[in-house]
C-alpha cells in the first residue's frame, strides 16, 4: 500500500525529471499541475503532472484509480486521447505524467458560450462529434502488448472530461474508472457522472458495453444543442427514473428546431434499450462524417476557438492582433453571434466600421470578412496641391498631342 504524505506542493518544487509551474486544478486529495520535464542537451516539454497523496482510504481508492488509468492509457495511443507519459513516487507522492493540452475543457467553451449568450455552431457540434466518436472507436478496439482484446471503456464520458486544444484538436481524457481487462478491482455498479450514465448502470446486475459509451455521447450532442442536460433532474432516485424511463422521443424534439439533420443520430445515441442504440462508435463517426459533407457547414474548431478569443477582447486588444483572420459569412447562430461581436454589435455580417475590409476572394465553400487592424504603419507624404507634372509626364501630354494632331490632319485630307 503507498505511504501516507503530506500533499505540499508549491511552483518552483521539483519531482522526479518535473518542475512545477502551475496549478491547474484540485481535488479532495489530487491536483494537476503544469510542469517542464527537463532532460540531457537542454530538453524541456510541458507536461501535465497529476499529483495524490496515498495512506486513507480514500486515497487508497485514489491510488487504485491512478493505476487504472496508468494501465489503460499506457496501450492507448490516438490524436483525440490525451496521452499518457509515465508513473512514479517521490517522497511518498504519487504522480503521473500527462500530454499537456492548452486550451480548455469542452464544459468550460459550453460555460464561456452561455455568458456570451450564443450557440455552438453546427460545423463545430459535428466536427466535436467526430472527434469524440473516433477516440472511442480506438479505445473500444484496443489491445495489450500481446495483441490481447482489452476492451476499454471510459464510463465517465462527460463535457469536463473532453478537452479542446487551442489548435482545435478534441481529446478525451480520464480514464481512471474505465473498465479493461487491466483493472486491480470490480468497478461495476453506478459510478461515473450520473447525468450522462446510460440506464443500464441501474439495474441489479449490469452489463456495461461499449454502448454505456456512446448513450454519454448523445447526451454530449443533446447538451451541445440544446443548452441543456438530458438528465437534468435533482437527486440521484429522479436521475435513475429518468435514466430509465425517459422517453427519447420526446426528448429530440428539443433537438429538432435547431439542428433537425441531428435528431436521427442523436435519437439512436440515447435509446434506453442498449440493444436497440447504435452499438459502434464507427456507427457514430460515419453518420456525423456524411451529415457534415452534407451540410458543406462553414468553418472549424480551430477558427471558432480563435475567433470567440478574439471576441472576448477589447476592441483595443482586438486591434493589437494579426490581419489574417476570417469569420464565415454565414447566417446561421454562432458564427453570425460572433460576426456581430467583432464587427461592433451591427445587424448584419456586413462591415460597419473602419476595422472591417472586405476580402476579394473566397474560400471553397463560404466568403469572408478579414479584419484588419486600421493603423497606418507610417504617416503618408504630403502631396502638394496643384503640383507642376514632372518631366514623364510633360513628355507623355506632349507625344498625345503630337499623334492627336496627326489623326486630325489625316482626317481632313480624306474629307
Amino acid at each position: 500500500m503507498p505511504e501516507s504524505a503530506p500533499l505540499t506542493l508549491a511552483v518552483g518544487q521539483e519531482l522526479g525529471a518535473y518542475r512545477l509551474v502551475s496549478r491547474l486544478g484540485a481535488g479532495g486529495s489530487a491536483e494537476v499541475w503544469l510542469a517542464i520535464e527537463s532532460g540531457p542537451l537542454g530538453f524541456e516539454k510541458k507536461v501535465a503532472l497529476k499529483v495524490l497523496r496515498a495512506g486513507t482510504q480514500v486515497g487508497e481508492r485514489d491510488f487504485r484509480s491512478l493505476v487504472n488509468e496508468a494501465r489503460l492509457t499506457g496501450h492507448l495511443s490516438h490524436p483525440h486521447i490525451v496521452d499518457f507519459y509515465g508513473v512514479a513516487r517521490q517522497a511518498g507522492l504519487w504522480f503521473m505524467a500527462m500530454e499537456y493540452v492548452d486550451g480548455r475543457s469542452l464544459h468550460g467553451l459550453m460555460r464561456d458560450l452561455e455568458g456570451l449568450g450564443m450557440p455552438l455552431p453546427r460545423s463545430v457540434i459535428l466536427d466535436v462529434g467526430i472527434q469524440i466518436a473516433r477516440a472511442l472507436r480506438h479505445a473500444h478496439s484496443a489491445v495489450d502488448l500481446a495483441g490481447r482484446s482489452l476492451s476499454v471503456i471510459h464510463r465517465d464520458l462527460k463535457p469536463a472530461n473532453i478537452l479542446i486544444a487551442r489548435q482545435g484538436g478534441v481529446k478525451i481524457a480520464d480514464f481512471g474508472i474505465a473498465s479493461a481487462a487491466t483493472n486491480l478491482q470490480s468497478l461495476v455498479g453506478v459510478q461515473g457522472t450520473l447525468a450522462y450514465m446510460a440506464p443500464e448502470y441501474w439495474a441489479a446486475a449490469p452489463v456495461i458495453s461499449p454502448a454505456v459509451d456512446l448513450f454519454a455521447v448523445g447526451a454530449v450532442l443533446f447538451e451541445l444543442v440544446t443548452g441543456r442536460q438530458l438528465l437534468d433532474e435533482e437527486g440521484t432516485e429522479r436521475i435513475e427514473e429518468q435514466a430509465v424511463w425517459g422517453d427519447a422521443d420526446a426528448e429530440v424534439e428539443l433537438v429538432r428546431p435547431i439542428f433537425p439533420a441531428l435528431v436521427p443520430v442523436v435519437r439512436a445515441l440515447i435509446e434506453r434499450n442498449p440493444e436497440l442504440r447504435t452499438q459502434r462508435a464507427s456507427q457514430v463517426e460515419a453518420a456525423l462524417l456524411a451529415l457534415r459533407e452534407q451540410l458543406g457547414a462553414p468553418g472549424d474548431i480551430e477558427q471558432f476557438l480563435w475567433l470567440l478569443e478574439l471576441a472576448q477582447m477589447s476592441r483595443k486588444e482586438r486591434r493589437t492582433h494579426t490581419a489574417d483572420l476570417h469569420v464565415p459569412r454565414s447566417d446561421e447562430p454562432g458564427w453570425a453571434d460572433l460576426g456581430r461581436i467583432l464587427a461592433g454589435d451591427s445587424d448584419t455580417l456586413r462591415p460597419t466600421t473602419q476595422d472591417w475590409m472586405p476580402v476579394i476572394g473566397s474560400r471553397p465553400t463560404h466568403e469572408t470578412w478579414e479584419f484588419s487592424d486600421p493603423r497606418p504603419t507610417a504617416a503618408p507624404p504630403q502631396i502638394q496641391e496643384h503640383a507642376p507634372p514632372t518631366g514623364r509626364v510633360r513628355w507623355l501630354l506632349g507625344a498625345g498631342l503630337f499623334l492627336l494632331g496627326v489623326a486630325v490632319g489625316l482626317l481632313g485630307t480624306c474629307l
